[in-house]
């Protein structure tokens, strides 16, 4: 109200202009920050649910679109933008870390600890692991305990 009651007072075409100017850069200044608020809480929501739900086989980024009603693409773009890393590499990571968590801390069969990480096929997860850690879940469980000695 106070912008625009500067510009009844303005005594030229020029102060009009500068003051209109300034309005229409601090209305839409406000609108993008209240777009990128909500974008960031939504982004937050996302990673807030993979965070819950990386154990889960079935998490994709095909239910993360389905779940919050977006494209996987734009799924996929927004997780990258928001932690550096693509959806994939981020559920390898988190899964192989806290795979080696439970072989830190539970003597549990290695086909136990597969499923109790997301994975459904033993040896693909032994090969995500071996890529990860540089050896398999055997052997990263036996160097650890050796280590601990």
């Amino acid at each position: 109200p106070d912008q625009i009651g500067w510009l009844y007072l303005s005594t030229s075409v020029e102060n009009f202009h500068d003051g209109l100017a300034e309005i229409v850069y601090e209305s839409c200044d406000a609108a993008l920050r209240q777009k990128n608020d909500q974008s960031d809480e939504y982004v937050n929501q996302i990673i807030a649910f993979v965070e819950a739900h990386y154990l889960d086989y079935a998490m994709s980024l095909d239910l993360l679109a389905d779940h919050f009603s977006v494209s996987a693409t734009q799924i996929s773009r927004l997780f990258r933008n928001a932690t550096g890393e693509s959806f994939k590499d981020f559920m390898i990571r988190k899964r192989i870390l806290y795979a080696r968590h439970l072989l830190q801390s539970e003597n549990i069969p290695v086909a136990e600890l597969c499923t109790r990480v997301g994975y459904t096929n033993v040896s693909h997860f032994i090969k995500v692991f071996k890529a990860q850690t540089g050896l398999t879940p055997a052997a990263w469980r036996k160097n650890v305990c050796e280590n601990k000695k």
